[in-house]
Parts: C-alpha cells; structure tokens; sequence
C-alpha cells in the first residue's frame, strides 16, 4: 500500500486535464513560457498553438533581446498568426509595440490576422502613429477594443461593430466627426473611455449618442484650439461619468437619472481665449443634467459663475 500511495503521488494529472483546459492554463503564461512547454511529450508539443489568449503586451518578456532574437520571435508570431496549421478561434490579443519591434507593416499584419479569426478582445499600444486595417472598424466579433495610438485613427465612413461592449480610445487625434458616429453605431456599448484624446480644428460639436452606455470617461487635451466647439450628450443610463476639458462653447445633456458617481473637472482656458461668462452659464447645463448623483467630485477653475446649487441628491 505504502509503494501505491508513493506511486500515485507522482502521478501526472495535469497531463490527464483535456486540451481545452490546458490551452486556457497556457493562456496565463508569458508566451515564452507558454512555448517552452512543448519540450514536456508529444502530447505537449503544440498546445501552445491552440491557446485562446496572445498576450504579447508585457514589455518586460522582451527585456535583454538582440535584434537576433527580435527577428527570431517576429518570424515566430507570423507562423503562429498567419501561417497555421489549423486555424484557431483567438477569443483575445494584447500587443504593444516591443513584441514587433517598431515594424509597423508585421504589426498590421498581425492585427489583420486575429480579425479574422473570431478574435472578442483587441488591445494595441504604439507609440507612433500606426495605420489601422478597415477589417477593424467592421469586425462583427469584437466585444473590447482597446487601442493607445497617438495620430489620426482614419475611420472609414461605414462602420459597423455590432458586439463592441467596450471601447477605450487613448491619446488619438480626432480629425472629424466619424468617432462619435462609430460611437452610436455601437448598440450594445456599455463602457466608452477616451482619455488624452485630440480634437482637431475641424471638430465643431461633440455629438454622443448612445442608450446603452453604462459607464463614460471624456478626456481632451487642449490642440489647435482656436475655434469654439458644442457638445452633445445623449446617453440618459449612465452610471458613472468621468469628464475633463476646457468650458466648451455650449452644453445640450439629457438627464442622466441613473448616474450614481461623476467626476467633473471643468475651466476656462484664459490662455487661449478672452474670459467668457456666456461659456460658463452654459456649463450651468452640464451640471444640471447630472443634478440627482448621489456622489460627485467636482472642480470648476477660472470660473465664477457656474451655479452648483441644484445637488440635492448627493449622499
């Protein structure tokens, strides 16, 4: 009994786990990692491949690479991406732009690829400007798109994700209004995050309509700002509101009777334009349409004549 016991104590029950549940497990591990398994059997050999989740994000798993083994792991993403011997659903791919080593055209490359294969969740970070595939705008697949890339996005005029329940948008310039139209055209967005984001000179209104969002956060940086512009908010089930910018030229919200928290931080910029009280009474409108928050951090600078005084509901 004592040799039995000793026997099943060394027993491999990872190995006894189906595939599926090892390529999930695979999933949590640095892709290093992850392709070092295929030394443990046969069985092991090209697991790896099956994995539902390319995280390629991390930066610090490339930590210590020459240009040697860049090319090597390039070449080796490719043959995963786009050259496979079975093609597998990909459910999530995170990349920034250490793993393609600065080559925009892989990296495009790569994007393209996971588009096509079923791909829910999409995060890119580059720190350049990097030309977006059409094929993105209209994945009918995708639930989260998260993307950090400084320059224009281009979005095409015919835009369609269907399934996009998240959207976080960071350090992009807006050169036109087809973002807030990517926006509403989403039916089933419940979490819209756009932070750092440029308006470019040809942006005159801030047009938001979306009744299934749930959670907002508004970020504009101050760009070429010389011309006045409106912003419309029409997304009444919100339950929590972050917004940062300058007092804008005027402020058309509906009621947002479900909002639970907002963060508010507003000012006039009198740096860039002549001190306007007409400006602050129209944030007077902003404000009034999140009046039943219960809680609420707010910060209004280099304006005097915003009115607060309609919170009754704050806890």
């Amino acid at each position: 009994m004592a040799k039995q016991a000793k026997n099943e104590g060394v027993l491999d029950r990872i190995s006894n786990l189906p595939d599926h549940i090892l390529c999930h497990m695979l999933s949590f591990l640095p892709i290093k990692d992850a392709v070092r398994t295929s030394v443990l059997s046969p069985r092991w050999r090209y697991l790896f491949t099956f994995m539902s989740t390319l995280d390629l994000y991390d930066y610090r798993q490339f930590r210590g690479f020459t240009r040697r083994d860049f090319n090597d792991f390039k070449n080796f993403v490719d043959r995963l991406l786009l050259f496979p011997k079975q093609q597998v659903r990909l459910e999530c791919f995170r990349v920034t732009e250490n793993a393609s080593d600065g080559d925009c055209p892989r990296l495009y490359d790569w994007i393209c690829a996971v588009l096509s294969r079923g791909i829910k969740e999409l995060v890119v970070s580059y720190g350049k400007n990097l030309r977006l595939p059409t094929l993105l705008f209209t994945c009918q697949s995708l639930v989260t798109l998260e993307l950090d890339i400084p320059g224009d996005m281009n979005i095409p005029p015919d835009v369609s994700l269907p399934n996009l329940k998240s959207l976080n948008l960071s350090n992009f310039l807006f050169s036109d209004g087809l973002i807030f139209k990517l926006v509403s055209s989403c039916h089933v967005l419940e979490e819209l995050f756009m932070e750092f984001v440029k308006l470019g000179r040809n942006i005159t209104e801030v047009n938001i309509h979306s009744l299934s969002l749930k959670r907002m956060t508004l970020e504009f940086v101050l760009v070429n700002r010389d011309k006045d512009y409106k912003m419309v908010i029409n997304a009444p089930n919100l339950e929590y509101f972050k917004f940062y910018d300058m007092l804008a030229d005027g402020y058309r919200v509906s009621s947002m009777n479900s909002l639970e928290h907002a963060n508010i931080r507003v000012h006039q910029c009198l740096e860039y334009a002549i001190y306007d009280v007409n400006r602050e009474r129209a944030a007077t409108n902003l404000l009034q349409a999140i009046c039943n928050v219960k809680c609420l951090y707010l910060l209004i600078t280099h304006a005097e004549t915003v009115s607060i005084n309609f919170f009754t509901s704050l806890e």
